[in-house]
């Protein structure tokens, strides 16, 4: 009885494990995409005047980024 439950705990260890490496994995691209598209980005959108969808695409695309790292450390 006691190896089923050391199983199904290795299993579970396991599962967090590679959950924790493809979080890894997603945070990584979306620096990656941050850095290849930031200069595109100020030039296209940044240089206007402040509005309600730069305020929105700035939410959703920045603190995406910063929940999941959070996440990722907690």
């Amino acid at each position: 009885m006691s190896s089923l439950g050391s199983e199904s705990v290795s299993i579970g260890v396991s599962a967090f494990h590679q959950y924790l490496e493809v979080q890894f994995a997603m945070i990584t691209l979306m620096v990656y995409d941050h850095a290849i598209t930031l200069g595109k980005e100020y030039d296209l959108f940044w240089r206007g005047p402040l509005s309600l969808s730069k305020v929105l695409y700035l939410l959703i695309r920045y603190l995406t980024l910063t929940f999941s790292a959070i996440s990722l450390l907690c």
